[in-house]
């Protein structure tokens, strides 16, 4: 709706005929893996981005064979993988949690042993917004937490004791150019129902 309003035409590729984003703006409906689908919503764009990690990255191959992508592929299959995520921007100066890489349960009884508890254990691949991760807090979580968790490998990360969440969104153009967006605190809210508004008389 946004890029509605600054004269974009939109649309979506989405396996749910129903989904959010299908709900306003035209849809490709099909597999983000399915190359008949793929082709026909590149034969229907001008241009191609993606809107979270858990797509196929050999899909988007496929659409960068038709249609320029942005970001381009290899950014998707490094935001896909958290060890080959977080190494990257350790490799970069930056900080993170302490991490360890976890493929047998022996590296996670390691792991805890060198990073203590709490900690957190989460899949590499798949896992969006808290799905795919356990908070360790005592020695039996481990073992409930690695039957749990899939597909393996997986990643342990230290506790950390924030104070806030925020998101920072930095847009690059095909030309180079940087626009960064101001910082904004994520907050969780909670709604017990939604009724339609009635009109005001």
């Amino acid at each position: 709706m946004a890029a509605a309003r600054l004269g974009y035409k939109c649309r979506v590729l989405t396996q749910e005929a129903d989904g959010p984003a299908a709900q306003v703006c035209a849809a490709t409906i099909g597999a983000y893996d399915d190359p008949e689908a793929l082709r026909a919503f590149a034969d229907s764009v001008d241009v191609v981005t993606f809107e979270f990690e858990n797509v196929s990255a050999a899909g988007l191959d496929l659409l960068a064979s038709l249609r320029p992508v942005h970001p381009a592929p290899a950014v998707l299959r490094v935001s896909q993988d958290r060890v080959t995520e977080k190494s990257l921007i350790n490799a970069a100066g930056i900080g993170t949690a302490y991490w360890l890489p976890v493929s047998e349960f022996i590296d996670l009884e390691r792991g805890v042993a060198q990073l203590g508890l709490p900690a957190v254990l989460k899949t590499t691949r798949l896992g969006y917004d808290g799905r795919g991760q356990m908070v360790l807090r005592t020695p039996e979580d481990l073992a409930v937490a690695w039957e749990r968790l899939s597909p393996r490998p997986l990643i342990l990360e230290s506790f950390v004791d924030f104070a806030c969440e925020i998101s920072v969104i930095v847009a690059r153009g095909a030309d180079g150019a940087l626009a960064v967006f101001d910082p904004v605190e994520n907050r969780t809210a909670t709604i017990s129902s939604i009724s339609p508004s009635r009109p005001r008389r």
